[in-house]
């Protein structure tokens, strides 16, 4: 079908993302190809929010990888992902359907994945009372509790990442920069322990919910087999947007152990996941909504932040 897509730079891959008359020659071989049959009943709609181009039609969702850096890895990831969390049919994420290249043997041969569409709406858009939020938190801690059942799978690990500057990633967020000269040290004492499947990107878009009750987790692109802390870095500060009720109750019926290294444990996966999070995405910054909730500049340790934010 023609050349696989070219973009001069971000801004002009950022603008097209979501464009669907850009997109839809692309989406319109991937269905022929898979045997659906695109018509008017099932328009095409774009799905908001990710970091690769993903539309839905009717009951299904395709996602393409491409352009950015780390596109192959996200691409296998899911894959590896879907296969771990296939194997307990309780799990509420999408099914893979197909999966396939557009120009295969090209260097940019943008693989897709078709899946299963999750009902109802993200996290992000519902308006959920707070009762309703403290049962999705708890049904949230079921899930994930599963999820840390599984096998690794071909999940990657906290290997692929040893060799990434943490500090720098954490200079280039809201991270308190008078503390930047601090995470050197402060993750030397980090251990990677305890160590399970993590969706690993857990913000409010990924988190879907209908009728008040949680009805599914997408987008697993980023998900890795390690300490299960870092899991809750991007669910805590961005979904939960730090509501420690809400993380309590997820911690709950997660069956989570919490110990006296859990705040230090949790600011070390942050910091992580800063540093991972901006090699993945376009953009990141895990600690956003920092500067709204606390008088970061009285911090004087990563320590002390730590304990502000995470302890329970």
């Amino acid at each position: 079908m023609g050349q696989p897509p070219v973009f001069v730079n971000d801004s002009d891959f950022r603008s097209r993302r979501f464009d669907p008359e850009f997109w839809l020659p692309y989406v319109q071989t991937i269905l022929e190809d898979a045997g659906w049959h695109r018509d008017g009943s099932n328009r095409l709609e774009v799905g908001i929010g990710g970091t690769y181009p993903t539309f839905l039609h009717g009951d299904i969702v395709i996602k393409l990888f491409g352009y950015l850096p780390y596109w192959n890895e996200s691409f296998h990831n899911e894959q590896a992902a879907h296969e771990v969390l296939a194997a307990d049919s309780n799990v509420l994420v999408p099914d893979v359907r197909d999966s396939g290249c557009l120009f295969p043997g090209e260097a940019a041969s943008w693989p897709y994945l078709i899946t299963t569409r999750i009902r109802g709406t993200s996290w992000h858009d519902a308006s959920l009372a707070r009762d309703q939020r403290l049962a999705v938190a708890a049904e949230l801690g079921d899930q994930i509790k599963r999820i840390q059942r599984l096998s690794a799978g071909e999940l990657p690990t906290m290997e692929r990442w040893r060799n990434l500057d943490v500090s720098a990633a954490a200079e280039k967020s809201s991270f308190p920069q008078h503390l930047i000269p601090q995470v050197h040290a402060f993750l030397a004492d980090i251990e990677f322990t305890n160590e399970t499947v993590v969706h690993g990107d857990l913000f409010s878009r990924h988190v879907f919910v209908g009728g008040g009750a949680l009805t599914g987790v997408i987008d697993w692109g980023d998900a890795m087999f390690c300490d299960c802390h870092y899991e809750l870095p991007k669910l805590f500060l961005d979904t939960f947007a730090c509501d420690k009720e809400l993380l309590r109750v997820f911690l709950h019926t997660a069956g989570w152990s919490v110990d006296h290294t859990f705040a230090r444990q949790c600011m070390g996966m942050a910091l992580y996941r800063q540093a991972i999070g901006s090699v993945q995405h376009l953009t990141n910054d895990v600690f956003y909504q920092l500067p709204d909730l606390l008088p970061m500049e009285d911090m004087a340790t990563i320590d002390e932040l730590a304990d502000a934010i995470f302890s329970v």
